[in-house]
């Protein structure tokens, strides 16, 4: 079967459909918009018959003339602005009340496999960290004015590992913001993940994902902060920089703060934590090559433990198959490798399977850890 051309408008069809039927409050306003600007030049010509005329001969008949010359334009200024607005504006209101009419309509007439197809927004993701934990994201976005835009998240983890230990679930509890943004940066409060933490991730070819090995080689330092302020600010483009501060349960500031540019395909991010005498730093940068892409970090941490890690990553897509695999050392004798592939299932669904292998020499920490999961993103 033929595929349907796609319909295209024209000019002329917005013309006919839209301008036309509403040609006389066109010219209407049109009309106004004339007389506003020719009333609003006779004020600065007004100054040269005050100034030339007026001033030096005393002329206060003149003066008189002028005065209610200037106040009839104002006056005339200010009848066409406001039959500018009723006419013009509310017109313009209505006509775009009834194109939404007349999408939502459309809209709602459209067979369920366009919806299926089609995503329109992430509300609701499942993907797995360092357990095999479910999450929950509802998410709510307004636009205020221009780019300002008010922002509302809530993540909620689904976690059966240990019930009767107390991990038990509650509402917002991955991450809970309320916050405002725009095109030169964002500011939120409650509880998310630290910039420290997103430094690690970001430069790891599994991500969050089951089967990283970067909590074995760097310190996320918690993953997330509660009660905190994160700011972000773009001051060019490609360059961000974020600073996040909070009190943890005991009382203890924690602040952690980034800097990341992006340019000809390489990312590069520096990130530091800090609490008391603990301070984390990492370093890390992804390249894209192709259809393949590699990541490089290193982490350096000082206080009770110092310790300093370096972790290595690829990943490789083949068509609906994107293969990973990561190894990565510290200065302690930790050495951990991962291997894991995803494999599309559609364009929300894919199914993952990796392999996590960690050898910590001199301990009862190795770890051999197989893990197969299924993520979906409505």
């Amino acid at each position: 079967m033929a595929k349907k051309a796609e319909r295209k408008v024209t000019m002329g069809q917005v013309f006919k459909t839209i301008i036309w039927p509403r040609r006389k409050q066109l010219f209407l306003g049109l009309f106004l918009i004339i007389i506003s600007r020719l009333s609003g030049l006779i004020l600065p010509g007004a100054s040269k018959y005050l100034i030339d005329d007026v001033i030096p001969s005393n002329d206060l008949d003149l003066l008189k003339w002028l005065i209610l010359i200037v106040v009839g334009a104002i006056v005339v200024q200010s009848i066409t602005s406001y039959s500018l607005t009723q006419i013009l504006s509310v017109e313009a209101q209505n006509l775009i009340a009834k194109l939404r009419s007349q999408v939502q309509s459309h809209i709602i007439k459209l067979p369920i496999r366009f919806f299926d197809n089609t995503k329109t927004g992430a509300v609701s993701k499942t993907s797995l960290v360092a357990d095999p934990t479910s999450n929950i994201t509802l998410s709510a976005s307004e636009k205020i004015i221009g780019t300002l835009t008010a922002n509302v998240v809530l993540d909620t983890s689904l976690s059966a590992n240990d019930p009767i230990g107390g991990a038990d679930t509650k509402f917002g509890n991955r991450q809970s913001t309320i916050g405002l943004s725009s095109k030169v940066g964002s500011i939120d409060l409650g509880r998310n993940l630290h910039s420290h933490f997103l430094a690690i991730t970001n430069n790891d070819a599994f991500g969050t994902l089951y089967g990283s090995i970067a909590g074995d080689v760097h310190n996320v330092r918690g993953l997330r902060v509660s009660n905190g302020t994160f700011l972000a600010l773009k001051p060019i483009m490609g360059v961000t920089a974020t600073y996040d501060r909070t009190h943890n349960g005991v009382g203890t500031e924690a602040s952690s703060y980034s800097a990341s540019a992006s340019m000809f395909g390489v990312n590069a991010t520096v990130a530091q934590f800090t609490q008391g005498i603990e301070k984390s730093t990492v370093i890390g940068a992804s390249a894209k090559l192709g259809t393949a892409k590699v990541f490089y970090s290193h982490s350096d941490d000082k206080g009770v433990v110092a310790k300093t890690g370096d972790l290595i990553g690829v990943s490789q897509q083949f068509g609906a198959v994107t293969a990973k695999a990561s190894y990565g050392k510290t200065n302690t004798d930790v050495k951990a490798y991962a291997l894991g592939a995803d494999y599309n299932l559609s364009k929300r669904t894919a199914l993952g399977v990796n392999y996590r292998n960690v050898d910590a020499v001199g301990t009862a920490s190795d770890v051999k850890q197989v893990g197969v999961g299924v993520t979906h993103r409505f």
